[in-house]
């Protein structure tokens, strides 16, 4: 009826249109953050991207407060993807994507009190991972992949809430 036609027109308009694209372009602008958080390589990424600035803000951040495993491991070890993957997880679902990247842009390792929280969760995480190892006689990729597996599902096939 007439309510049909006057959505059909709005959603036509070129104020909607516009309004759609940059919906469209923010939704995907995120996503790559996103993934590239989640699929960070320390060894090779620029430091130019918005991924690399945010690692590097939250590495200083963790270190600065002692958010760092008493252990010493390589990039991609087991721990650290799993606190990698876990941290864009985090990010995508709990909206932080624009605070994440408006801290990139202040480029300081004072982070907002929501990112500060992420931090200690993704912390606590890798120390329950080396626990979990410790107390097992399992590997640290058996111990550490049902929650990268899991994260990999939420980050993949659920969209944010």
């Amino acid at each position: 009826g007439v309510l049909a036609g006057d959505m059909e027109s709005r959603a036509s308009s070129p104020q909607a249109k516009g309004r759609l694209a940059r919906q469209a372009s923010w939704y995907e602008q995120s996503s790559d953050f996103v993934n590239s958080l989640a699929n960070f390589d320390v060894t090779t990424d620029s430091t130019a991207t918005a991924a690399a600035t945010f690692h590097r803000l939250v590495l200083q951040f963790c270190r600065q407060n002692n958010l760092v495993v008493p252990l010493q491991f390589s990039p991609d070890h087991p721990v650290e993807v799993c606190g990698r993957t876990l941290m864009a997880c985090l990010v995508k679902h709990c909206d932080l994507v624009p605070t994440a990247l408006a801290a990139v842009d202040a480029d300081s390792t004072r982070l907002p009190a929501s990112l500060v929280e992420v931090c200690r969760i993704v912390y606590r995480a890798k120390l329950k991972m080396i626990q979990d190892h410790q107390g097992s006689s399992r590997r640290y990729e058996d111990v550490c992949r049902p929650l990268v597996e899991r994260c990999r599902f939420l980050l993949d096939e659920i969209a944010p809430a």
